[in-house]
Formats: C-alpha cells, structure tokens, sequence
C-alpha cells in the first residue's frame, strides 16, 4: 500500500494501491483462507428487534466487490471517499472495492463537516470520482442546495 497525503492537509490521509483483487484460498502467514470461512460478524435487530450476530464470508465479499467494482466501473484513476464509519458494514464496499481496484481512497475529514458548503469545497479540492454513500451526501447537497455533482461519476 500506498499512502498519499489529501491535497487539504497534513492531518488527512488517503490510501492508493495498485494491487488487484486477491483469490480466496490464498496462504496468509502460513494460514490458509477458505473462500467459505467467516470473515466478519455483523450485528443487526432485524425485523424481530432482537439483536443476532450474521456471519459474513470470504465469498460473499469478493463477490460483492467484483460486483461492485463492475457495476461501479472502478479503476485505479478513481478518488473514492470513505464516508461510513468503520464500525458500519458498508464501509466494507466503500474500502475494499476501492483498494481492490486500484483507486485512492480518502478518509472524510471532519473539518469538511462543520458545514454542507465547507463540503463541498472539499470534496471539490479531493477531485473525487466516486462517493461511497452517495445518498447521504446528496441530502447534504440538498441542504446546502446544490443540486447537482458535475465532478463525480456516480
């Protein structure tokens, strides 16, 4: 991996790889990774409103990445825009699709959060391709009534 600094500050970093997308099965440390074992836990309520662990597999990630990654055209030119906590399961899509195509990956930065047009000025600076999730940052466009994003693909 690659590390870039954003074009706002110091303090904000973005991730750039060039790798491709790996093959469960592949030895890590000498350990071997089947494509049907667990790779995380999601914790949810559901529609029951009890909360119950999902496991989630190594499949079912790749899977999910190279879908996206077809649906989503990513390449290794796209500047992609990590909004969702790491704790919440789409930031799954939102890092690896990008890393796994090759792109730059920027952390949101929380000075871009004290208002919908401190934003904006700095997703313009970062030049991004892509927002991860789109629907949240386009009501913060709404908000600051901007109504369209000239800059991004999707």
């Amino acid at each position: 991996l690659r590390v870039a600094r954003s074009t706002e500050s110091n303090t904000s970093s973005s991730l750039n790889t060039s790798s491709s997308l790996k093959t469960a099965g592949s030895p890590v440390d000498g350990v071997a990774i089947r494509q049907d074992d667990i790779a995380y836990l999601v914790y949810t309520s559901g529609s029951t409103g009890r909360p119950k662990g999902v496991a989630v597999s190594h499949r079912a990630i790749v899977n999910h990445n190279r879908w996206c990654i077809e649906a989503y055209g990513k390449t290794e030119d796209d500047r992609c825009l990590q909004f969702t906590s790491p704790g919440f399961d789409v930031c799954i899509e939102e890092v690896f699709t990008t890393l796994n195509s090759g792109g730059c990956l920027i952390p949101l930065s929380s000075q871009a959060m004290q208002t919908p047009t401190d934003f904006f000025q700095w997703a313009d600076q970062q030049k991004f391709t892509l927002l991860g999730s789109f629907g949240a940052c386009r009501g913060i466009g709404f908000v600051a009534g901007v109504a369209a994003f000239n800059y991004f693909r999707g």
